[in-house]
């Protein structure tokens, strides 16, 4: 047995249209479809398919799935899907840290620069939509870098 359930707040008609979704697409592809999120991304989407792998007939799959339970339930345009690969979830967070205080960024800011000079232009804070407090500047993005 391998499933958990978070509520943020109170259970609502999404929220049950998405355990809807959740449970057709487990049933139906399970070995493909690993994970089902309700998020709020900063592109619109609010339901997050996780998936092993996103070839075009997979992603067929699931948008069929997901539009037909969605106009079953009358909530085309309420929720809007997303579908990630597991092994991109390195790029999404959902925590929203402090920024920073400035003796930190300062500190690592002299210690990269030091120790690349020839790749690091700057460090500062952000407050970014992904929920990452620091940026790394270079000259460079190479796979090396």
């Amino acid at each position: 047995m391998g499933v958990k359930v978070f509520l943020r707040g109170k259970f609502t008609k999404k929220d049950s249209i998405i355990l809807r979704i959740a449970d057709e697409l487990f049933k139906k592809i399970g070995d493909i479809v690993i994970g089902v999120q309700g998020v709020a991304s900063w592109d619109g989407s609010n339901l997050r398919i996780i998936v092993k792998e996103d070839t075009p007939e997979t992603i067929e799959k699931i948008m069929k799935t997901v539009y037909k339970i969605l106009e079953k339930n009358n909530a085309i345009g309420e929720i809007i899907p997303e579908i990630v690969k597991q092994n991109d979830l390195l790029y999404f967070s959902e925590a929203n840290l402090p920024t920073p205080s400035p003796k930190i960024v300062e500190t690592i800011r002299n210690n990269l620069m030091k120790k690349f000079p020839e790749i690091i232009v700057n460090v500062e804070p952000v407050k970014s939509w992904d929920g990452s407090n620091l940026r790394i500047i270079v000259k460079e993005d190479t796979p090396e870098t």
